[in-house]
């Protein structure tokens, strides 16, 4: 387990391809409850099936999706195998989103969406802050002309091979910029999934691979910032 933020209100943690020692796998119910019991959360963990698009889930909501709007009180998990897991938090409010950002996601500006869903709820940019986990790195991500045209020259580059590629780390961050999320309050986990054993890679291992999970969990709210 890796945290990614860790704030009184508000912890994020990374479950990768091996914790503990041991393989470990998002797509197996056990692990998933034992990775709770490692975060000290014993409610409900609220899920998705992930279908690449740009849906929040409300607390009230169900279905298949690509994020979640989490209040105080709530957990909630993305599973990722070179995709990106987002999470943008106020832990004034107790309020979180996470996402599960793709390539597809990205051009979707999902991002930007669940920030924007924060300030919605009340939330102001200079109390947000961001995390981005592992995915497949723009060295190893090779694209073709489909996907290049759906981003700003900015963040086409190459990878490793001299292929054409997008960074989308630094396309998220830019995405959570434009929205109000200064830059020094996003943490980025920059690993590749692809070249790291440690992670679960879907483009390395195909149908054999497993996958990760990012957990965020909200305190309940006590009025005190």
């Amino acid at each position: 387990m890796k945290l990614l933020l860790d704030h009184p209100k508000v912890c994020v943690a990374l479950f990768e391809a091996v914790h503990e020692g041991l393989p470990w796998n998002a797509l197996n119910p056990e692990d998933l409850q034992a990775a709770a019991r490692t975060l000290g959360w014993n409610g409900k963990v609220r899920s998705a099936l992930q279908v690449h698009g740009e849906r929040i889930l409300e607390p009230h909501e169900t279905g298949d999706a690509d994020g979640f709007f989490l209040e105080a009180g709530q957990a909630g998990l993305v599973r990722h195998a070179d995709c990106f897991p987002v999470v943008v938090a106020d832990p004034e409010k107790s309020l979180a989103v996470v996402l599960h950002c793709g390539w597809r996601g990205c051009a979707l500006h999902l991002a930007r969406q669940g920030v924007q869903r924060l300030l919605r709820a009340g939330s102001r940019p200079t109390n947000l802050i961001a995390a981005i986990g592992p995915g497949i790195g723009a060295s190893d991500f090779e694209v073709g002309p489909e996907v290049l045209a759906n981003f700003p020259a900015a963040v086409h580059t190459h990878t490793s091979r001299g292929t054409p590629s997008i960074d989308l780390p630094a396309y998220l961050v830019q995405e959570l910029d434009a929205a109000g999320v200064s830059r020094t309050r996003i943490t980025c986990d920059l690993r590749s999934t692809l070249g790291d054993l440690n992670l679960h890679s879907h483009r390395r291992d195909g149908s054999r691979s497993g996958r990760m999970a990012t957990f965020c969990t909200v305190s309940p709210y006590d009025g005190v910032p």
